[in-house]
């Protein structure tokens, strides 16, 4: 018994712990459980070889690099202020969709003719959901997955968003209505170099919807601090977290602008909807602030979802059947992890809708690209007007070891489910071959050097 033990030990030893509970229904949890500790014994010694430079990194995704100063977006919005609006849970499936006629988004519908707005971009939030896509737009850098990557910080800072932006003159704000200790907010802030930092403490205490005040009460703090802020710096740099449309997204009467089919009324998705034409209302008013202040023709402004909302087992069979006839076709795994990112500002683009993979990696360097700002630190990923290729990697939501490239999304076997592979457009299974296993390797190499990166800012 105990020779068959040590052989299975040595076994599972030669194979990569990709997802821990395949791994361990694969090879016994006993094996798991030393081949995690013998990892974690030699991970120092094995970190050299997860290095990659900006050139392997970008090959692996199928692309030829083209330093950053030399990419054709580069600054052609040099010298704006910059506005990220993360939107708690909006999905790309609503944007440009009706219901009886109504728009579910008609303020970012009519901000679309002026924007650049990619249609094909995967959330990529580990356990630590909004948290996590905090972290990843501010530094391209990838979250942990099973743990939320603010609660492991050690505090050491990042270099980030707001510290590169500040060497150009920009100061940096960031709003979010709810308590700053939650998901470590009060650590994770200080170690993205956020200069000012704005939470449920310091918005008026009304129009509470759930977590705190309602993103109106939010939109309206971020306008009024605007012209002390450019009065104090060159340019600002202000990141604002919405909150209202969280799950369960149940609104007041008075904030619901959807007259919903009855068979809409009481049901997750019908909630869903009136809670993110609520946020496209907010947004549409903030947006107005900003061209009345004057300020929108000077500024660069990224709006993007922050994770899915319709989910988990609160969408039923009946929410699914409701789903299925708003998108005219089955909710699959794509509509459930792509989010909207749009690209706008004052006579800056023209309509286009890109239909190119990305991920929330691929914000910050985007937005830098854009901004004429050179980043002198490694990030995950990559200036999307610039490159058609891509591969990503998704932990939590997905089995550890799934990827979505440019034209497969494959969902890695877990402890209960056999792996599958799709055609991204179509979302239509197809048998696995030469060129998956490729991309299953290539992810593999893309994730240990995502964890290489990262683990400098972990706690030991």
């Amino acid at each position: 018994m105990v020779a068959l033990c040590t052989v299975t030990i040595v076994y599972a030893l030669q194979q990569p712990i990709i997802d821990v509970s395949y791994f361990a229904k694969e090879n016994g949890f006993l094996q798991s459980q030393v081949v995690q500790l013998y990892n974690r014994s030699t991970e120092t010694a094995h970190a050299s070889s997860s290095k990659l430079s900006a050139k392997e990194l970008e090959e692996l995704k199928g692309n030829n690099y083209i330093e950053v100063n030399e990419q054709e977006s580069f600054g052609i919005a040099e010298g704006r202020n910059l506005f990220v609006i993360q939107v708690e849970s909006l999905q790309n499936f609503v944007i440009d969709r009706t219901l009886n006629g109504q728009e579910i988004t008609p303020n970012l519908n009519q901000l679309l003719s002026e924007s650049a707005y990619f249609s094909n971009v995967f959330q990529q939030v580990g356990a630590g959901t909004t948290s996590d896509a905090e972290w990843m737009t501010n530094t391209g850098l990838y979250p942990q997955g099973m743990i939320p990557t603010a609660n492991s910080l050690s505090g050491k800072e990042a270099p980030s968003l707001a510290r590169t932006l500040k060497e150009k003159g920009y100061g940096s704000a960031t709003y979010h209505a709810d308590d700053v200790t939650f998901w470590n907010r009060d650590v994770l802030y200080p170690v993205l170099g956020y200069e000012e930092i704005f939470s449920i403490d310091d918005l008026p205490d009304i129009k509470k919807v759930g977590f705190g005040p309602a993103d109106e009460v939010l939109f309206n703090f971020a306008a009024n601090e605007l012209p002390r802020q450019l009065e104090t710096y060159e340019r600002i740099y202000a990141n604002i977290v919405t909150v209202t449309s969280h799950t369960p997204f149940e609104m007041p009467e008075s904030m619901q602008y959807l007259d919903l089919p009855a068979e809409y009324e009481g049901m997750y998705i019908g909630n869903y909807l009136q809670s993110i034409r609520y946020a496209d209302e907010q947004i549409g008013k903030f947006i107005q602030e900003l061209k009345d202040q004057g300020i929108y023709d000077e500024s660069l402004i990224a709006i993007f979802g922050d994770h899915s909302g319709m989910h988990g087992t609160l969408v039923t069979e009946e929410n699914q059947q409701l789903l299925s006839g708003f998108l005219g076709h089955d909710y699959s795994l794509k509509e459930q992890y792509t989010i909207p990112l749009i690209f706008t500002g004052g006579n800056l683009f023209e309509q286009s809708k890109m239909t190119r993979l990305g991920g929330q990696t691929d914000i910050m360097p985007t937005l830098l690209a854009l901004l004429g700002a050179e980043h002198d630190e490694p990030m995950m990923g990559h200036n999307l007007f610039q490159y058609k290729k891509n591969l990503l990697g998704m932990r939590y939501y997905l089995p550890g070891g799934s990827y979505i490239q440019s034209e497969q999304l494959y969902k890695a076997p877990g402890a209960k489910l056999p792996g599958v592979l799709y055609d991204l457009k179509s979302m239509e299974e197809r048998s696995k071959n030469s060129e998956a296993k490729k991309h299953i390797d290539d992810t593999q190499t893309l994730m240990n050097y995502a964890d290489f990166l990262l683990k400098d800012y972990m706690e030991e």
